[in-house]
């Protein structure tokens, strides 16, 4: 079969930050849930949704809702119908959650178990404490095994924290609240570091961070005797103008790098600038909380500054410490200023060894490496979102992303986006994303075998020093075009990352249909003997030769034998170039003519290409 041949040029790919669209970012998603009603919030490491009159479990293998327990409406005493929404949900232990449903602002208990075939059971009851008026902004910590402790944070509480003794079904809550602890808004996040359990919030307007030991033994009137408070705030230059951050929007703490990542901004939202900035929980939180003067009470009552040291805990108290720190946590690290105001959210991941942050706006997902080493970060990666996203959250290398009335799971790093374009995959600089060579595709670093061949430069995102002699792969074409052809696609990459294709043309007609069969027998007998053979041949040749004389005796005079001739005259077919101007067509069944010096016609629907005649190419056969 002959191959028609067809260079495009094309220029390499930008250096810009890779922009997925929108369109891509919904359809790669592989798991999609739509709710009939809001969606309030996704814990996916409890493959738990809840909202509005329900609590689902997902089945993230076969990406549907496995169990649903519904909470209908109800007639509210003034003749309304109550608001049924699903609230807070709290892992007790391995098999046991407890859940909260706000009916009209009067929440109740629920519980859910979790049965031998990995779905839950719905029952009500269970703790009651952990039902709040305004649980929209609540954290709670696992169950903490050693003293049967749980941990809450909210804007409900009057002071932001409370621990519950599951054992004795008591509440321990930091001293009365101060002119400071009496404001609080909204409930930022918690986390538990070694013996101190941590919380952020907003305290009037601008954020505060505590401290308390986790072992608290709250004998002084069963309140929390080492909760400590101080503001905390980030200090950023930008633009050549130093300026500070006070409000923590979000925070996330990495046990392994022993650092608290947050998000901040400063009022107005609508035109602040938006950090990520590092503390390192160690030498700017606790040594703070350590070395800090407190504001404090002398003799007459009035006020004062004291040293209190070190807060030990595991140390039986009399009485509380002094909660308010004179200094604040200023965070100096400036990991990254963002280029959208609108972020609001983030979350963290870590893989293979790397530390990647997902920033979530209203439209949008950044997507940033973190870099221990220098404290920086690189923008990797930005998708576009099709509708306005509500939270985000990862777990088990899947991120779960919560629209209004629906939840995406999808994988974290869109490889399938470059598809087999080597260029763009290694210049993404992704560590979750690998180019191998033995199937010409850009491949989850995870799913890489070794066979697979992957290569991956995050230093420089180099095509050239992976392929320092360029690169080719073959695209083969699956429409088959007029019952006739595929069009295959041959890509040749340069060192320097130019892109040439070369199109060629390949048969996909039906093929005959050989059909196979014993072979046929002869009988000998009837077959002819050599001398019948050669005297029929004798005879069909003087027959020939009697039809032509005859002919020539039929056509005396006026030259006729001159004309018959003149019917088989001799062909010179022209010479045919094969260059990059050369033109296609199909040409249908058509009367034989002579040729012209630019082209020729074919009969029989055979497949005719028009040639540049006066180019000076190579011929191909």
């Amino acid at each position: 079969m002959i191959l028609y041949l067809l260079i495009l040029i094309t220029s390499s790919l930008s250096s810009q930050v890779q922009r997925i669209p929108a369109d891509f970012a919904k359809s790669s998603a592989w798991c999609k849930l739509v709710f009939d009603s809001p969606v309030r919030r996704v814990y996916p490491d409890y493959n738990i949704v809840t909202g509005e009159k329900f609590i689902s479990q997902i089945d993230t293998s076969s990406c549907k809702i496995s169990v649903t327990q519904t909470h209908d409406s109800t007639t509210c005493t003034d003749g309304t119908t109550c608001s049924d929404q699903a609230t807070s949900v709290v892992k007790i232990d391995n098999t046991t959650l407890y859940y909260c449903f706000s009916d009209n602002n009067s929440p109740k208990p629920f519980t859910a178990t979790l049965l031998p075939n990995n779905s839950y059971e719905f029952s009500s009851g269970g703790i009651s404490q952990i039902c709040l008026e305004d649980p929209s902004k609540t954290s709670y910590s696992n169950l903490n095994p050693d003293d049967q402790l749980l941990y809450m944070a909210s804007a409900s509480f009057e002071t932001g924290l409370i621990y519950y003794n599951i054992s004795s079904d008591t509440l321990d809550k930091p001293p009365d609240p101060s002119t400071r602890g009496d404001e609080i808004k909204e409930m930022t996040g918690m986390f538990v570091r070694g013996d101190y359990i941590y919380t952020v919030y907003l305290d009037r307007t601008v954020s505060t961070i505590t401290r308390s030991c986790k072992n608290d033994l709250s004998v002084y009137d069963g309140h929390i005797t080492t909760f400590t408070v101080a503001d905390i705030r980030c200090t950023s230059t930008i633009d050549g103008e130093q300026i500070v951050l006070d409000r923590v929007l979000s925070l996330e703490y990495s046990e392994e790098l022993d650092k608290l990542f947050i998000l901040t901004s400063r009022k107005p939202l609508t035109s602040s600038a938006v950090a990520l900035c590092v503390l390192d929980v160690a030498a700017d939180i606790d040594k703070l909380f350590d070395t800090s003067l407190y504001k404090g009470f002398d003799e007459t009552g009035a006020d004062t500054e004291i040293k209190q040291g070190e807060i030990k805990c595991g140390t039986s108290r009399s009485q509380a410490v002094e909660p308010e720190c004179i200094r604040s946590v200023d965070a100096t690290n400036v990991a990254a200023v963002l280029e959208y105001t609108d972020i609001f959210t983030f979350t963290s991941h870590k893989t293979l060894d790397h530390h990647l942050f997902y920033f979530l706006c209203d439209d949008s997902v950044g997507v940033y490496e973190y870099f221990p080493q220098t404290g920086k970060t690189k923008n990797l990666l930005d998708i576009y979102l099709w509708d306005e996203g509500r939270s985000i959250s990862i777990h088990q290398d899947l991120i779960y992303l919560t629209f209004d009335n629906s939840v995406y799971i999808t994988e974290p790093q869109w490889c399938s986006f470059y598809g087999r374009d080597p260029v763009g995959c290694i210049k993404s600089m992704h560590p979750s994303c690998s180019y191998s060579k033995t199937q010409s595709r850009c491949l989850s670093t995870l799913k890489c075998e070794t066979s697979d061949n992957c290569v991956q430069d995050l230093e420089t995102g180099s095509f050239s020093s992976l392929f320092p002699e360029g690169y080719s792969y073959k695209v083969k074409g699956t429409e088959c075009l007029n019952n006739k052809i595929f069009i295959d696609t041959d890509v040749n990459i340069a060192p320097n990352g130019t892109i040439s294709t070369v199109k060629s043309y390949r048969d996909c007609s039906p093929d005959p249909v050989v059909t196979s069969g014993p072979e046929p027998s002869v009988d000998s007998d009837k077959l002819f003997s050599t001398r019948e053979i050669g005297f029929l041949a004798g005879m069909a040749g003087f027959a020939a030769l009697s039809v032509f004389l005859l002919a020539i005796l039929a056509c005396k005079g006026n030259n006729k034998v001159g004309t018959i001739c003149s019917r088989f005259p001799a062909v010179d077919l022209p010479k045919i170039k094969y260059t990059a101007d050369d033109k296609q067509a199909i040409v249908g069944p058509t009367t034989p003519t002579t040729p012209s010096p630019g082209h020729f016609s074919a009969a029989n629907g055979h497949e005719l290409v028009i040639r540049n005649v006066s180019a000076n190419a190579d011929e191909v056969c």
